[in-house]
């Protein structure tokens, strides 16, 4: 039975239900398309006792040694799939092609559309990167457009997708055979996360095969905006039953944030490689009494159930700095590390070095009685005691499908008196 949902909440879902459709991949030997397809989206990802488990050939120490090793790309989704108007797609289009926000202004600036993007095309634009100049650019031109030409029709707005719930929003079986969504020259098929998250991310994004770090998606964020990195824009760190949690107000952020790892790639930029154990968040920690600092956890480190975090196949203790440096990590003040908008207190570059010498590594992850990850960090009592005042806890509850359909995971909602986050539905691990 087909279900009707509110605008904002049919676009989510429907975004991450099917929505990538392209004619091909340029081959790397032959510049043939290679031919790609949609697969089934789902919330829920398969159960794995082992999350983020590297490669037992892979020697981390020498990763960077295949960062140079050419990567093959997706293709990008085309934006007329999802029926943006015309406007917005252009815009969208340039984005996606690494074009400046001066040239897309300029574009937009003498450009005749009636731009009339909706609230949730808005929406689309900034989880893509799209900055609020470019934004206001395309409203003011587009006002400008209709005061000359009164009678120009606005471009026709997307139409309201409708998807079937819940069975888009539960948690499928392992796929029962290669799947053929993706494929690429010299690349082995991907594994079965890799198609659980592939339609949900792909409108905001790129998946791509590299040799060192197999499949992986990257946001176009960060490739049309060069200071991006994750756990640091459109985000906050809230105090929770389950320890610090990164809450993102990217509609993709319940994914890439809570599940797999991110590597800063010398060649390629972020990437995300996914895997399917749920957490808070998936950062390593440094702290002193005046800061705390965090950088996403890479590629090689995994976390088993019982036995704790691992490094390239080798069990690490706590204090483990998984070859990161000071360029990996975002420092903070400490009374500001629960604000609202953190990004605006983030130390510069040029501090960042000195804060790294002076702070103490932590990675105090454990597991409660209902097998959740739980991301101690910096001691709970630590940011009450510097911010003299109190931090508000959230609980973090598993999302239902049948009784939260209109509900948005990672979003923050009021449950009487107790602000909640829903989390997606996990299999236990």
């Amino acid at each position: 039975m087909k279900t009707k949902l509110p605008l904002r909440a049919q676009w989510l879902a429907g975004l991450s239900a099917a929505i990538l459709v392209a004619s091909g991949v340029p081959d790397a030997h032959t510049d043939q398309p290679i031919p790609i397809t949609t697969v089934p989206a789902a919330v829920g990802v398969p159960d794995a006792p082992v999350f983020g488990a590297a490669d037992p050939a892979a020697d981390p120490a020498v990763a960077s040694a295949n960062a140079s090793a050419p990567a093959t790309t997706i293709k990008k989704f085309d934006p007329g799939t999802i029926q943006l108007s015309a406007g917005v797609q252009d815009v969208v289009r340039l984005a996606q092609a690494g074009v400046s926000e001066n040239v897309i202004k300029a574009f937009v600036e003498k450009s005749n559309i009636p731009y009339n993007p909706t609230a949730e095309e808005i929406i689309f634009l900034t989880d893509i990167g799209i900055p609020n100049t470019l934004i206001t650019a395309m409203l003011q031109q587009g006002n400008k457009v209709r005061e000359q030409n009164p009678n120009a029709p606005a471009p026709r707005p997307a139409p309201a997708p409708t998807y079937s719930e819940p069975a888009a929003q539960s948690v499928p079986p392992p796929p029962s055979g290669p799947p053929q969504s993706l494929s690429a020259p010299d690349a082995p098929p991907p594994t079965a996360e890799v198609t659980q998250f592939y339609s949900a991310l792909a409108p905001y994004g790129s998946w791509m095969y590299t040799s060192d770090l197999g499949w992986c998606w990257q946001p176009s964020v960060a490739v049309y905006q060069t200071s991006w990195r994750p756990y640091g824009d459109r985000g906050r760190w809230l105090y929770s039953d389950v320890g610090w949690y990164w809450q993102s107000d990217y509609s993709w952020g319940w994914a890439p944030f809570h599940y797999g790892r991110w590597t800063q790639h010398n060649r390629h930029g972020w990437l995300w490689t996914p895997d399917s154990l749920w957490a808070p968040a998936w950062v390593s920690w440094r702290y002193t009494d005046g800061y705390c600092g965090w950088a996403p956890l890479p590629h090689y480190a995994s976390y088993r159930h019982g036995d704790g975090f691992y490094y390239g196949g080798s069990r690490v203790s706590v204090g483990f700095e998984f070859g990161l440096s000071f360029g990996h990590f975002t420092f903070i003040a400490a009374d500001r590390f629960c604000d609202p908008n953190p990004h605006s207190f983030y130390l510069p570059a040029t501090r960042v070095q000195t804060v790294y010498k002076q702070t103490t590594v932590i990675n105090n992850y454990t597991i409660n009685n209902s097998n959740v990850i739980i991301n101690q960090g910096i001691p709970a009592n630590h940011i009450p005691a510097v911010a003299r005042q109190e931090v508000r806890k959230v609980s973090v509850q598993e999302w239902n499908p049948t009784t939260h359909a209109s509900v948005a995971p990672d979003r923050v909602q009021q449950a009487g008196a107790t602000p909640v986050i829903y989390r997606p539905q996990s299999p236990q691990v």
